[in-house]
């Protein structure tokens, strides 16, 4: 971007309009100044032949990022491991099975946040082989701390090697990988995000099945080690293939988008950070991610209650992975504020029907409220993900993307406390719960109104569109 627009990396917000109105400008020139009827992207193609295939390529970049993410979501099939390892430890309660998990959480934004602040000057290829490092690590001294004649050091084990160095190694892998695959679809960030999040949502349904079958197999230790093997392997091939495009590249992906990226301001984490949208981006996810929490723990045991068989519950994880690649169209045709309000309104729409469910005792509206729950805990991240690009700019994106994450940290505390703490009041019963879920629904809606009004206010008081999908830029 010109020196006449940006100072010293910053841009102020009312200065939207100018650096947009410089972007166009240069894009329509770079469109007129070839022969009559070759057209800028004409001539991108026909003297940067091999540019433009390094941009084709990108849907390989694309596949493989999309297979690793599916690998690294498995960190989340906690589940999974509970079972068998209440059965090698039977003193552990509840709360203690629940612990390497939560740890797992925090560790991840922590490891995103990390990532984000390197990946400029590390590259992507650094920390995909330090992810690598660090799950291999985590799995394999997981699979070597499991005695039972010792549970108390079990457990701190696995709060160290699976929680923390596990979940800190998945968030370097997540931030590297989101942060380097969206670079390179600047004409469809909403979809890239998209289907690199379903397959970071649905890992651990899709490799679920496998997780238990080899744990009835070989064990649970030896289960650890071949994840271990796994998840390294294909962040190894990461390192190797998964790379930022290069001049060349971006040149091609400018044509292909139509549109002059750079006009897109890009502004530093601690510009981002005094920003209003920032804070109201974070606020809108932690309403929205509390309340998916809220339901997404109890799913199997809802449908339990209304009759039905736990399997059921898989529902939301369905719809977890569906969300993802429906909202992240969303954001590409409809743009961020038609998709954050949309959001809003599906998780609304699921506490009105669950609660609906619960009065009149049928299934049918139950199963509906618990669709439309998978669907908007899926589609928060595959909103929020392109959207920290189409506000603050992709030089800054691998940090901007990590501190966005960080609104998972509240969300996943309190929204399982919160459901428990209800539950037990209610006696086991789920009324406070869809109650509670409908409130978080109506905050979402009134945060995506926030959202709607404060990205209208930049648009006017720069004079140009909000920079906010591709539509409106």
């Amino acid at each position: 971007m010109g020196s006449d627009v940006v100072k010293g990396g910053e841009l102020r917000e009312n200065e939207w309009g100018e650096a947009l109105d410089a972007g166009r400008m240069r894009a329509e020139e770079r469109r007129n100044a070839g022969p009559a009827g070759t057209g800028g992207r004409r001539r991108v193609k026909n003297g940067g032949s091999a540019s433009m295939k390094k941009c084709a390529a990108r849907w390989g970049c694309l596949a493989l990022s999309t297979i690793s993410l599916l690998f690294l979501g498995t960190i989340y099939a906690w589940s999974i491991f509970r079972e068998p390892l209440s059965r090698l430890f039977p003193g552990w309660s509840a709360t203690r099975l629940s612990l390497p998990f939560t740890l797992s959480i925090i560790a991840f934004c922590g490891g995103s946040v990390f990532s984000g602040r390197t990946f400029s000057r590390w590259g992507s290829g650094r920390l995909f082989a330090l992810s690598a490092a660090l799950l291999f690590v985590g799995f394999t001294g997981s699979a070597l701390s499991l005695r039972p004649g010792r549970p108390d050091i079990a457990l701190i084990a696995l709060c160290v090697l699976y929680g923390i160095l596990g979940g800190f190694g998945v968030g370097i892998g997540y931030n590297a990988t989101m942060s380097t695959v969206i670079r390179w679809f600047p004409d469809h960030p909403g979809l890239a995000s998209g289907t690199l999040l379903m397959g970071f949502g649905v890992g651990g349904l899709v490799l679920g099945g496998a997780l238990d079958a080899s744990i009835r197999s070989v064990g649970l230790s030896s289960t650890f080690l071949g994840s271990a093997l796994v998840m390294a392997a294909i962040l190894a091939l990461d390192a190797l293939f998964v790379k930022r495009p290069g001049p060349g590249a971006l040149q091609g992906l400018r044509a292909l988008a139509g549109t002059e990226t750079a006009a897109v301001p890009d502004v530093p984490p601690s510009r981002v950070l005094r920003r209003p949208l920032f804070w109201m981006l974070c606020l809108w996810l932690i309403f929205t991610n509390a309340g998916g929490l809220l339901v997404i723990n109890s799913a199997a045991p809802i449908a339990v209650h209304f009759g039905l068989a736990s399997g059921m519950g898989l529902v939301v994880s369905l719809f977890n992975g569906f969300g993802r690649l429906f909202f992240g169209w969303a954001f590409d045709r409809l743009g961020s504020r038609a998709a954050f309000v949309l959001n809003s309104v599906v998780l609304l729409g699921a506490g009105v029907s669950l609660s609906l469910a619960l009065e009149i005792r049928m299934a049918a509206p139950m199963f509906l409220g618990l669709s439309l729950v998978g669907l908007s805990y899926g589609g928060g991240p595959s909103i929020s993900a392109p959207a920290a690009a189409a506000f603050w700019g992709t030089e800054h994106y691998a940090a901007n993307l990590s501190l966005v994450n960080c609104a998972l940290i509240p969300a996943a505390l309190l929204g399982p406390v919160i459901a428990s703490a209800l539950q037990e009041r209610a006696g086991g019963g789920y009324g406070s719960t869809f109650l509670m879920l409908t409130l978080l629904g109506a905050l979402a809606l009134g945060g995506a109104v926030l959202l709607v009004l404060r990205l209208r206010r930049l648009e006017a008081g720069g004079g140009a569109a909000s920079p906010c999908s591709e539509g409106e830029r």
